[in-house]
């Protein structure tokens, strides 16, 4: 019994160093991306890389270089938050030596009685360890292979939040970005992230569009001593369509260029006449005056051609003026068209989809019509939605 009972120090000894290394293994410290940049929707360049740069503490996007464009203008913020864990989790200078149920140390450190940590020089440490105390040295980079149309993240910046800048110059683009903070201090730490992110254009048909991602990786280490380090991956992300392209069709038949051309029409000899091209069939129709067969009329066609389900809003001009080529008179044409205001690109296979509308017109003659050949231009639109 006497045995026992004088062991009982050592067996209490033996659970609080069990329980002071349980603590430290459960919690650790961490960097957390908490907000991933995300551009949205890019419409690709036709050609060459789009650089965008998305800035550290504003999030404001914007392009450094090449001709893609965002579909919407908001922020894409990279928030970091790194966190030191408990007390118990941030390990001391010294080495756990011999302990004994009481406050006192025989060899490396130990954690007291009271709560605190000592080293092997006795000193106190009170609360948090090396994370709280020591500078934090931070390191930015790219990491992992980008997908899709996205490049690899480059020309990092960081702003800090309530993280206090001990070194470094975070405002200086660099990869990789390095820079110190103060230690935490018992609390979490925030900065921001920002960076050039480029996006490869169509010229790339070797890379899918859709969801276009890059990778970046912050690394929290111990700016003093060596203690290991804590990293946290985030991703920019972007989704990546085709460049909207138009071209005049082609006639199913023929072949030859769809261009608006109504024909050769005979003036009347009295009385107003009417001219009118289907847009929907090509079918002429003319009342009060006569049209010859050739050369043959022809409706005006277009194709556009871009990310296959995107939607798109197509404009005519309602009016075309077309002046005689001896510079006498001109024919007001009113247009008709089979373009739908919001219309998708529905035909096609893979991620490349076209829409094909067609635009036809009517005008008035008369007898004092000046005849000759009469000629004009027009403007069609397409943009995504």
């Amino acid at each position: 019994m006497d045995y026992l009972k004088n062991s009982q120090p050592w067996i209490a000894a033996l659970i609080l160093l069990a329980m002071v290394f349980a603590s430290s293994v459960t919690q650790a410290q961490t960097v957390a991306v908490v907000t991933a940049p995300d551009l949205g929707k890019v419409t690709a360049a036709s050609n060459g890389v789009t650089v965008f740069n998305f800035a550290a503490g504003t999030g404001e996007v914007t392009r450094v270089s090449g001709s893609g464009t965002r579909a919407a203008a908001g922020a894409a913020y990279a928030t970091v938050v790194v966190t030191c864990g408990s007390a118990a989790s941030n390990e001391g200078d010294g080495e756990f030596g011999q302990n004994t149920q009481g406050g006192d140390t025989q060899g490396g450190g130990s954690e007291g009685g009271d709560g605190q940590r000592r080293d092997g020089s006795g000193r106190e440490h009170q609360g948090g360890g090396w994370c709280d105390r020591d500078p934090l040295k931070i390191t930015v980079t790219n990491a992992g292979s980008p997908t899709g149309r996205a490049g690899p993240l480059g020309a990092f910046t960081a702003a800090m939040g309530n993280a206090v800048l001990v070194s470094g110059s975070p405002s200086t683009p660099a990869n990789p970005l390095v820079f110190e903070i103060q230690g935490l201090g018992g609390t979490s730490r925030s900065f921001s992230i920002g960076a050039d992110f480029p996006i490869y254009g169509d010229d790339r048909s070797d890379l899918p569009t859709g969801l276009a991602t890059s990778g970046f990786v912050v690394t929290m280490e111990d700016g003093k001593r060596s203690h290991g380090s804590f990293s946290g991956p985030g991703i920019g992300a972007a989704y990546v369509i085709h460049q909207l392209k138009m071209a005049v069709a082609s006639d199913p038949n023929t072949g030859a260029p769809m261009r608006l051309d109504f024909g050769r029409i005979v003036l009347p000899t009295s009385g107003p006449a009417n001219v009118n091209l289907s847009a929907s069939t090509g079918e002429r129709t003319v009342t009060g005056a006569g049209a010859l067969a050739n050369p043959a009329p022809q409706r005006g066609g277009f194709v556009v051609e871009g990310q296959r389900g995107e939607s798109i809003s197509v404009s005519v001009p309602p009016s075309i003026t077309l002046t005689n080529t001896s510079g006498q008179g001109s024919l007001a044409i009113s247009t008709n068209t089979t373009a739908v205001g919001v219309a998708t690109l529905s035909v096609g296979t893979g991620a490349s989809g076209s829409y094909t509308f067609y635009v036809g017109g009517s005008f008035a003659l008369s007898p004092t019509t000046p005849s000759g050949a009469y000629q004009g231009s027009y403007t069609v639109s397409a943009n995504y939605d």
